[in-house]
């Protein structure tokens, strides 16, 4: 067959080689055709045979082609392709082929990666550790948009983590296999992944090797790699691979949703399998962290909450019959229901957030379809991050879709609302499930509790926010946080005897409360004073992300604190214990407690530099105060949407 003749004639045997390998990768000849004749190839690019001979040669030993002395010579099938060839790389990664290639080359990072980080764990010496830091730091200093120095750092963390696992074979692989890591990045950073959180993941292996945790290191590269893969391969707007003249080249299609998984999607696969025989289609809810804006929402105030990295993940398979069967990763036993029971009965546990969303969606005109379900999660429970929330919305939302049935984010929200006010008997705002089904990437949202409206605030990257868990449990469910709800709608009907009809707090002004005080208790007052005031934190606090003005931004924290601590009365000795060390070490904007309170968490604004520092100053500092070994650490914010499709089979 003939090759379409080029406009400019190539002087070198080098771009002869790159023009008959464009014609190859493009399709334009396909495995088993044969080029043109030598006569052909010196004719059309002028050259003599010796030239075209050399440049056969090459493609011949990087197993594209094959000389013939009958057929002439022959495109090879690509199984045949040195793809450890920095040329061969180049041209997969500018081709058609590309996404193939890409998925290949990361499930082998995959299968090796995380295992030499435990490696380097382990072995990994000083100077060794300091080479890692150094290209991650690197990293951090990079231009997003500076693919070289961007991939290079990349490029020397990588092979730093993998020389640290002292172990030669690896290294001499790493040698053969660079220029496709080299090409994995570039392909990773041409689909737009977000850098400050890629560099996060980054970080989180940097430490597990400099603190000597092979597992949290093998679990920190498997989360890294499983990111950049997902997030390329993400649908339901393919993105597409492009050659370096920006031109598509064409992208298969990939599994649906914006996945981000600290979960094992392959283990929850198979024990689904296991349990019920059968695919699931898989969903997730993320949980989340309230920057600010503390018991404000059950009384129509403002929020200020993010969307985290921590999840509660759904899969799930039709039935037959209207049953719901429920099984987790952490209980052996399972619980079963029946959707056409009216009025099902509360066990008190868990499984009442499950049985309390699929009542409601019913009761909203949801007609449901029973399913096998198994849950896991990452959020951790009664630590105010939303886990309560992240099970409704993941649950909810895995039944809709699982009889095939739509529904709006917001609807979902109010339904598991009501589920957790009405069943469950929790009195909460919508602001937890309002940010389960419908977080934003790399925003926090300040949600006007009372219209519903939102408004997306981006976070500033200078800055970290470290998550401080005290270890302190609470349980909320008919105990102190219904008290504090009766003791604002005491204060509403107390202050509307002089301001006339007023529906919520959120109607009262600070003058006006300062006014009436004499009509109120002074715990009612104290209360009432709390949630005017944090509303108008929470604007301000908005204000301050949005101008990058994070010292008002963490003052504003610590005044919350201050303000859930003495007039709220819902803090405890462990979170307040937790607060004052924040404070006291360089490098923290602010502090508070967050979530309903009487334990869990508190949110930490540090800066970059600090995290390390601080983690270690804040963990040792707490356990001597109290007995008690704190989970610290960084989180990422705004790292999901609200709950989403992860896995959809076929014949879903």
């Amino acid at each position: 067959m003939a090759l379409e003749k080029k406009q400019s004639k190539p002087r070198v045997h080098d771009d002869i080689v790159a023009q008959l390998a464009e014609s190859i990768f493009s399709g334009a000849v396909k495995p088993g055709q044969t080029l043109p004749s030598e006569m052909m190839l010196c004719q059309q690019y002028g050259v003599s045979r010796t030239a075209i001979r050399e440049a056969i040669r090459v493609l011949s030993a990087k197993g594209l082609v094959q000389a013939r002395s009958r057929s002439g010579t022959v495109v090879l099938a690509s199984s045949n392709w040195n793809v450890m060839d920095a040329s061969v790389v180049a041209w997969l990664q500018q081709s058609y082929r590309g996404a193939d290639f890409f998925r290949s080359l990361i499930e082998a990072r995959l299968l090796l990666e995380p295992a030499v980080a435990v490696l380097a764990a382990e072995r990994a010496t000083a100077q060794e550790v300091a080479n890692i830091e150094r290209a991650y730091n690197a990293m951090a200093a990079a231009e997003p948009g500076d693919f070289d120095a961007c991939c290079q750092a990349n490029l020397d963390f990588h092979i730093g983590v993998i020389s640290a696992g002292h172990n030669i074979v690896l290294r001499h692989f790493v040698t053969a296999i660079r220029a496709a890591l080299t090409a994995s990045f570039r392909m990773a950073f041409r689909a737009n992944l977000s850098w400050p959180r890629m560099l996060e993941h980054h970080r989180r292996v940097v430490e597990a090797i400099r603190l000597r945790q092979p597992e949290d290191a093998r679990k920190a590269m498997l989360v890294l790699l499983n990111t950049s893969r997902e997030e390329v391969m993400a649908d339901p707007e393919p993105r597409r691979w492009r050659t370096r003249s920006g031109a598509p080249a064409g992208f298969p299609a990939g599994l649906t949703g914006n996945r981000r998984t600290a979960v094992s999607l392959d283990g929850l696969m198979m024990q689904f399998r296991n349990l019920f025989g059968e695919v699931p289609q898989i969903y997730r809810a993320p949980g989340r962290l309230n920057l600010i804006g503390e018991h404000t929402d059950y009384n129509d105030g403002f929020v200020l909450p993010v969307a985290l990295d921590l999840s509660t993940w759904v899969a799930i398979s039709p039935r037959t019959d209207r049953r719901v069967s429920i099984h987790t990763d952490v209980l052996s036993e399972a619980v079963e229901f029946d959707l056409d029971e009216p009025d099902p009965d509360r066990r008190q546990d868990w499984s009442d957030y499950v049985r309390g969303v699929a009542l409601m969606l019913e009761r909203s005109g949801y007609w449901l379809k029973g399913a096998n379900l198994l849950l896991k999660s990452d959020v951790p429970v009664g630590a105010g991050l939303g886990s309560s929330a992240a099970l409704e919305a993941a649950v909810g939302f895995a039944l809709v879709r699982n009889s095939q049935l739509a529904i709006a984010p917001l609807d979902l929200a109010r339904c598991c609302q009501r589920a957790e006010n009405e069943f469950v008997g929790m009195r909460c705002g919508i602001m937890d499930q309002f940010i389960s089904c419908c977080g934003a990437i790399d925003h926090a949202v300040l949600l006007d509790c009372r219209s519903l409206e939102s408004r997306l605030i981006p976070i500033d990257q200078r800055a970290r926010l470290v998550i401080c868990n005290t270890m302190v449990r609470h349980e909320l469910a008919g105990s102190e946080y219904n008290l504090r709800r009766q003791d604002c709608e005491r204060g509403v009907a107390l202050l509307s005897q002089a301001l006339g009809p007023i529906t919520a707090l959120r109607d009262v002004t600070a003058a006006q409360l300062e006014r009436h005080a004499g009509l109120l208790p002074d715990v009612t007052y104290r209360r009432c004073r709390h949630i005017i005031s944090e509303n108008d934190r929470v604007l301000r606090a908005a204000t301050a992300l949005e101008k990058g003005d994070l010292q008002l931004f963490g003052q504003l924290l610590g005044e919350s604190h201050r303000s859930l601590r003495n007039d709220f009365q819902v803090s405890c000795r462990e979170l307040d214990v937790m607060v004052e060390l924040a404070l006291s070490i360089d490098g923290v904007y602010g502090a508070r407690m967050t979530g309903g309170g009487f334990g869990g968490c508190t949110v930490n604004l540090v800066e970059a530099g600090a995290v390390e520092r601080f983690s270690d100053t804040v963990s040792k500092g707490f356990q001597e105060a109290t007995g008690q070994k704190p989970v610290v650490f960084s989180c990422l914010p705004g790292a999901a949407v609200g709950a989403e499709t992860i896995l959809k089979t076929a014949s879903a």
